[in-house]
């Protein structure tokens, strides 16, 4: 959700396309809350990356087709498109355990390094602690850690390549 709020400033200054951005984020925003209240009311492993990532992907799908019919900004698109490759991979790195917390938050930064650099570069510090806490949990190995932070940034600032912003 907060991605494609940033993608939707990204666009410019079109105050329409910031509301429908936050809309359509919100729609997503609200698919995951609703996967993470399953979990709670079937308890731990009731909702498995493998189970939990095709809804997930399913919902982005449809909120990108609205947003799309509601004329959201070509950033937000683009925001929406490295999200839904990070779900693929999230999906497909679920055998060898990438982490999807450093997937998740490595797109958000590689969104911000391609659309505001100083930010995305303090977001960059977040995710190595973010990297450090989760080998730290002992949830992954420093190997699953980092590729999930890594090929997340990638995938963010891959999809801010080539447009305006």
């Amino acid at each position: 959700m907060l991605a494609t709020v940033v993608a939707a400033w990204a666009g410019g200054p079109d105050g329409r396309g910031r509301a429908v951005a936050l809309t359509v984020g919100l729609f997503a925003g609200a698919t995951l809350l609703a996967l993470a209240l399953v979990r709670l009311a079937g308890g731990p492993g009731s909702v498995t990356r493998r189970r939990a990532v095709p809804w997930v992907l399913a919902a982005e799908l449809v909120a990108l087709a609205v947003g799309v019919a509601l004329g959201v900004p070509d950033e937000v698109v683009r925001a929406f498109v490295a999200y839904f490759a990070t779900g693929l991979v999230a999906l497909a790195g679920a055998r060898r355990d990438v982490s999807a917390h450093g997937l998740l938050a490595g797109t958000l930064v590689g969104l911000l390094l391609g659309w505001f650099p100083v930010v995305g570069a303090a977001g960059a510090v977040v995710l190595a602690a973010l990297v450090w806490s989760r080998v730290r949990l002992r949830q992954h190995t420093v190997a699953q850690a980092v590729v999930g932070a890594v090929v997340g940034v990638l995938l963010g600032f891959v999809a801010t390549l080539g447009g305006g912003g």
